[in-house]
């Protein structure tokens, strides 16, 4: 079949017509998508410290009441946050879901007086 000059015109105003349409079409505001290793990062900063938490941060945890966070508060200072589970504080389960939501950080100890 031989396209004819008025056959081409037809194709570029169907492209002229259909590629605006397109581009308004499409939504405007699309959601970013994240790297998985950003958002270990980002979920990682987001950690509640066993040795500095409010009673109101541990209680976010899953598995943590009231009196567990009481307990975390007594107990400190935390060398790791799988001594919740040595010391009977959270069981293994709740542990298991809280893990990468805590951490122990080490608070800098007072100077020794010579």
């Amino acid at each position: 079949m031989k396209r004819t000059p008025l056959s081409r015109f037809a194709w570029v105003a169907a492209a002229a017509v259909l590629l605006p349409a397109m581009v308004l079409a499409s939504p405007t505001h699309k959601t970013p998508v994240m790297p998985a290793s950003m958002a270990q990062k980002s979920h990682a900063a987001h950690r509640i410290d066993l040795n500095s938490a409010t009673r109101e941060e541990l209680m976010t945890l899953p598995g943590m009441d009231g009196a567990a966070a009481d307990k975390v508060i007594e107990g400190r200072p935390w060398k790791n946050p799988h001594s919740l589970v040595e010391r009977n504080v959270l069981g293994k389960a709740d542990f298991a879901k809280a893990k990468s939501r805590i951490t122990a950080k080490h608070l800098a100890s007072p100077a020794k007086p010579r």
